[in-house]
């Protein structure tokens, strides 16, 4: 957090953090644009580590956690009230972890499987993507306290690594989860942009958005100026601060 720019909704937007967001930015939407085999190959390179890194964290979950740590997080209050409440506050958060999955149906004319067998895709990935979550939310239950989890939201926010780092009271080990969730961040752009422009290209091929949206790169076969453009926005987006962009979120995860 360097060079502080501005305040938007009380949150303080640094310079450090635009540039980052823009740099990465740029890269996916140049990336983008090259073709969609570049695209699949870097998203399965990312894929490959995060699978890697939720692994490693299950497994340490199972072997330095403790059964009893996971029991003391089965009910929070006796409260009715304040259950329903919870419950609702993650019933709120459960769709953003589900919109990547529209990507496969907004690009099944580029995959290489018959129509009837991106249904069956689209399901299975959703059931293994439901209990790979499960498995990581169950690690960290192991690992840590209710009290635990509370201050490393409090001071970090970043519960999943702090969970490893107090397991084997290790840096360079909480690094690698960190790793883990900054390619989960990179792939989920990278998955929007492409199933994004798909879906306006669609819409432009049809003449319910301005045509010129529809027009394919001449050498990499890409719906090009979709692609600038929603990457054009997306690289606004963090001027706009964090706060902004969660109202962003939560209304999409309304819709």
């Amino acid at each position: 957090m360097q060079g502080y720019l501005y305040t938007i909704a009380g949150y303080d937007v640094y310079a450090t953090q635009i540039i980052v967001a823009v740099a990465v930015g740029l890269f996916i939407t140049y990336l983008n644009i090259r073709g969609v085999k570049q695209a699949a190959i870097f998203q399965t390179l990312m894929t490959v580590i995060i699978v890697g890194v939720g692994i490693f964290m299950i497994a340490s979950g199972f072997i330095a956690g403790d059964a009893d740590i996971a029991a003391s997080h089965l009910f929070s209050s006796d409260d009715t009230g304040l259950a329903i409440k919870g419950t609702m506050t993650v019933m709120m958060l459960t769709p953003f972890f589900f919109i990547g999955f529209d990507v496969i149906p907004q690009t099944a004319e580029e995959i290489n499987v018959p129509f009837r067998k991106i249904g069956k895709i689209m399901v299975i990935s959703i059931l293994v993507a439901v209990l790979f979550y499960m498995a990581i939310i169950l690690s960290i239950g192991l690992l840590m306290t209710d009290s635990e989890i509370t201050t490393s939201i409090a001071e970090t926010g970043l519960v999943s690594a702090d969970a490893i780092k107090l397991a084997f009271n290790s840096d360079a080990l909480a690094n690698v989860v960190l790793l883990g969730g900054l390619c989960g961040v990179i792939t989920s752009w990278n998955s929007f942009l492409l199933g994004g422009s798909r879906s306006m290209y669609s819409l432009a091929n049809s003449n319910m958005i301005p045509h010129v949206f529809s027009k394919i790169h001449e050498k990499h076969k890409t719906p090009v100026y979709t692609l600038m453009l929603i990457g054009f926005l997306t690289l606004l987006a963090p001027f706009l601060g964090r706060q902004a962009l969660t109202w962003l979120v939560d209304v999409a995860n309304m819709g």
